[in-house]
């Protein structure tokens, strides 16, 4: 059920992405890059590790299905151990770094407070 929800998810919010945006940062015309960041360590992990899981799921089968105007989806992942100044690290480092397209999936209501105004000033779209 959550597979099919992020997937359905990441096909409403990529599904305005138009041909031509290989000009977009985290947007190749070989791949698409998404971020999240989770609780992957500490003693919430189960929750962070499940959300991974689900989201490698659904990549897998919207990749399986053609990707995005051709172009597969590339997940990555950071670890925030559920600790706000963990997530503001992790969120700019998929910003900064990794140059990710999109933010999704991130899990804990104070860890999406942290990182929000990261990514807004940055203009990353996020689905949380």
């Amino acid at each position: 059920m959550r597979s099919r929800l992020l997937g359905g998810l990441l096909c409403i919010g990529l599904a305005g992405i138009p041909v031509w945006a290989h000009a977009e940062t985290g947007v190749t015309d070989n791949e698409i890059l998404i971020g999240e960041v989770l609780m992957l360590s500490g003693p919430a992990s189960f929750i962070g590790k499940s959300a991974a899981a689900g989201s490698k799921l659904a990549i897998a089968e919207i990749n399986a299905n053609g990707g995005i105007h051709g172009r597969p989806l590339k997940g990555i992942y950071e670890d925030d151990g559920y600790v706000p100044a963990r997530s503001v690290t992790a969120a700019r480092r998929l910003v900064e770094l990794e140059e990710v397209f999109a933010v999704t999936g991130t899990t804990g209501g104070s860890g999406v407070t942290a990182i929000m105004p990261v990514l807004e000033e940055a203009g990353v779209p996020t689905i949380v």
